[in-house]
């Protein structure tokens, strides 16, 4: 080692044992007095504290004095009370009870942590700890008052009113019956009866931060948000550390999007609370706001159990369930707020449109009909009504539906769509064609509609209005391959074979990968007879997505017209692998073994395909045809008597009609 190390590190050990030395032979002066009265010391300093106003330094010699002697029962309740006064529930409890378990005891002490259950929303035991019988006029109000917010809690209007009210005449100088009372009034929708109780209450002392608070809670139930924020600015001059002011006043200027300022009063909060649990469900709430919907649910998720029964951060998370695609949670979650607020529209209608997408369409209807029959519906309301009949087969309805909603809101685009769909799943093409139309004029970007427009007018062999509408959807998504398929389908209605296949080739030029364009160019192929190029492009559609059904079928047929029969056998089987849920193959290979006479097997897949959709009117079509062709008169019957009652059940066969225009196939 060098010298200039050894030096170095023998200057660093004699440091070291001056500090030691110093450590060992100057003890604290607490230390060298014994615990207890060093204990006591640090609960005169924090008392000291507390009556200059430093809460914070109060806390700290507290917990220096539960360090030195941790039986101090002084020091815990005092540290249990500081805790009360800044809305620690927690942390309040735990002190309060191991003072109590430490031989603490009376009324007082059971009010403090009657009061610790209150912030946390404990009602159940508040009521449990402060029995009614304790008439002891010294406590008699106060048990009144915390009696009073319990039952308020737990939804028990009347037990609240006639608790505040006998508090109430027992002092008339005692705002906080008042402010109770107020509350009462509030959750009874009694908002001039609840103003009037917050007026009396600053009557009695205009700085009464409570009262204020709840001023601005008024405030902002009356859509006065500025009002509220100078509310609570008041309650904050007075009581700069106030939760429940802070927490009000975030709230405010969020419902102002003033969302920096609400997160600073909502760090403030959490520098004094570090989990409130109010403080977090507003956290999550500008989480939801920038669509940060994960950020939003971990937030919320590391408050609960605290907020599993705030009504306001059900909903929330309800609705970041929903944005998550996480149905059955915010179906849940939804269904316990509407049971709980069942006048909430905006619930219902988010539960209405969760049950939409779960295809819970009986769930949806019972959900949002109440809305239509007490006229509180809006045109969203209608849309997803209507859009639930449509899906149950009520045509009729649904379609009455969106046009109250057309009415209700005949300049949004998307409603005007939906009216458009109705009226093609009953055959009124005409009609939907002029829905679009507008929906399009509405809003020029609305490519649902100018798809379906489109797509309308193709399928009524309009082309020369089909290729103008795709042309303006192609103006609008000139990266989407889609708008040009779309064309080069305009062009092959109008037989212009070399625009078309200019059209599909520049498809796959924006996207290689666009297999309706090829599957398009194939067909063309198939067409002019070049098969084998036809060929070329279905293979590479399979090699790139085994599982396309289309072209996997579109083989069988060139296998067909080959009558290569093995090879027809084997790209039908293979359709009816890469999707078992549909029939389509099944049916080919009933009508190709049929065709060639192969009834053994053509029965046989019948049958099998019957198992698997028992009720669906082609194949029992197909079994009955396959059931007379082996001889079979009385199965067949049986079959086709089956197929009576399903289309009976099928309002004039619209609904496959229908499918066909929810799904459309261009190639």
């Amino acid at each position: 080692m060098s010298e200039f190390r050894q030096k170095r590190l023998g200057a660093m050990f004699a440091i070291a044992g001056i500090c030691l030395s110093a450590l060992v032979v100057s003890p604290p002066a607490h230390s060298a007095r014994g615990d207890k009265a060093a204990s006591e010391e640090f609960l005169q300093d924090a008392r000291q504290y507390l009556k200059d106003g430093d809460a914070n330094a109060a806390v700290i010699q507290l917990k220096n004095a539960l360090q030195k002697d941790r039986n101090n029962v002084g020091a815990r309740k005092l540290l249990g009370e500081i805790y009360l006064r800044v809305g620690n529930g927690p942390a309040a409890e735990k002190e309060l009870k191991a003072a109590k378990r430490r031989g603490a005891e009376g009324v007082e002490l059971q009010i403090q942590i009657a009061r610790a259950y209150v912030l946390q929303g404990k009602f159940t035991d508040v009521l449990e700890e402060l029995s009614d019988d304790i008439t002891d006029p010294k406590f008699r109000m106060d048990i009144l008052h915390v009696r009073g917010r319990a039952y308020l809690g737990l939804g028990k209007r009347q037990e609240a009113l006639d608790a505040f009210t006998e508090a109430e005449s027992l002092d008339a100088k005692d705002i906080r019956p008042k402010i109770g009372l107020a509350k009462v009034h509030i959750s009874m929708g009694k908002i001039s009866e609840a103003d009037a109780k917050i007026d009396e209450a600053l009557e009695v002392n205009p700085k009464a931060v409570e009262a204020l608070v709840l001023k601005g809670e008024l405030s902002r139930l009356n859509q006065d948000l500025e009002g509220a924020v100078a509310a609570f600015d008041k309650a904050l001059s007075i009581n700069k550390t106030n939760i429940s002011a802070l927490l009000g006043r975030a709230a405010a200027l969020i419902d102002l999007n003033r969302d920096e300022q609400a997160q600073a009063d909502i760090e403030t909060v959490y520098s004094r609370v570090a989990k409130q649990p109010l403080a977090a469900y507003l956290s999550a709430l500008i989480l939801a706001k920038k669509k940060d919907f994960a950020g939003a649910q971990e937030v919320l998720q590391q408050a609960a159990p605290a907020l599993d029964n705030h009504m306001p951060s059900v909903f929330l998370g309800g609705a970041v369930n929903y944005a998550l695609d996480q149905l059955e949670q915010a179906a849940d979650r939804l269904s316990r707020y509407v049971s709980a607020v069942p006048s909430n529209v905006r619930a219902r209608k988010l539960l209405g449109a969760t049950l939409v997408r779960k295809n819970d369409m009986d769930g949806a209807i019972d959900v949002l009909k109440p809305l239509v029959d007490s006229n509180k519906a809006d045109a969203q309301v209608l849309a997803l009504l209507g859009s639930a009949y449509m899906r149950t087969g009520k045509f009729a309805e649904g379609s009455e539906l969106f046009e109250k909603a057309v009415q209700a809101a005949p300049n949004v685009s998307s409603i005007r769509t939906q009216l458009a769909l109705s009226r093609l799943v009953q055959g009124a093409a005409d009609q939907a064609v002029g829905d679009l139309e507008t929906a399009v004029d509405l809003d020029p970007d609305a490519r649902q509609a100018s798809i379906l427009l489109t797509l309308v007018h193709l399928r009524k062999g309009q082309f020369d209005e089909a290729l103008v509408s795709a042309q303006r959807l192609h103006k609008t998504m000139p990266e989407n391959p889609m708008a040009q398929n779309l064309i080069g389908a305009a062009y092959l209605g109008k037989k212009d074979l070399v625009s078309a296949r200019e059209t599909f080739e520049a498809a796959l030029k924006t996207k290689p990968d666009f297999h309706p364009a090829r599957m398009n160019l194939a067909q063309l192929d198939m067409r002019e007879g070049n098969i084998e190029k036809a060929v070329k492009n279905y293979e590479t559609i399979i090699r790139e997505n085994p599982k396309h059904v289309g072209a996997l079928l579109a083989m069988a047929d060139v296998a067909v017209q080959k009558k290569q029969t093995d090879d027809v056998v084997k790209w039908l089987k293979k359709a009816s692998e890469a999707d078992e849920k549909s029939i389509v193959p099944k049916l080919r290979l009933v009508q190709y073994y049929s065709g060639q006479r192969d009834l053994r097997r053509a029965i046989a897949v019948a049958r099998d395909l019957d198992t698997k959709a028992p009720n669906n009117a082609q194949v029992l079509e197909a079994l009955g045809r396959t059931e007379i062709a082996i001889g079979d008169p009385a199965a067949a019957v049986a079959t086709f008597r089956r197929l009576a009652n399903v289309a009976a059940k099928s309002p004039e066969r619209t609904t496959c009609w229908a499918a066909r225009w929810w799904l459309p196939k261009i190639y």
